[in-house]
């Protein structure tokens, strides 16, 4: 299984369940230098950093790309955290333009 395949498969995966209802994750994507974790509404990103959930999530992260040397590969990557009414607000619903 090829490293991404298995960072979307298993990596996003468990990281959602284990945190969808605290942290109300609507989605996990990797971007170029980075990873970023939306959640649904723009005032979870504030709610979540101020509880220590993001951080709880940036651990887990690093835990499990550490697991599959993903960091020795690739290198430090960002951990960004955005939400999904944002991404609906001001990209029109469309990854591809927020990614660019």
């Amino acid at each position: 299984m090829y490293i991404h395949e298995h960072i979307y498969r298993h990596i996003f995966k468990k990281i959602k369940k284990h945190f969808k209802r605290q942290a109300n994750i609507w989605s996990i994507n990797e971007i170029i230098r980075g990873f970023v974790v939306f959640y649904e509404k723009d005032r979870e990103i504030t709610r979540n950093a101020k509880s220590g959930i993001s951080d709880e999530i940036n651990k887990l992260f690093k835990d499990e790309l550490a697991k599959i040397d993903y960091l020795k590969l690739y290198g430090e990557k960002y951990f960004l955290y955005d939400s999904h009414e944002n991404l609906k607000k001001n990209y029109g619903g469309s990854l591809f333009y927020y990614k660019r």
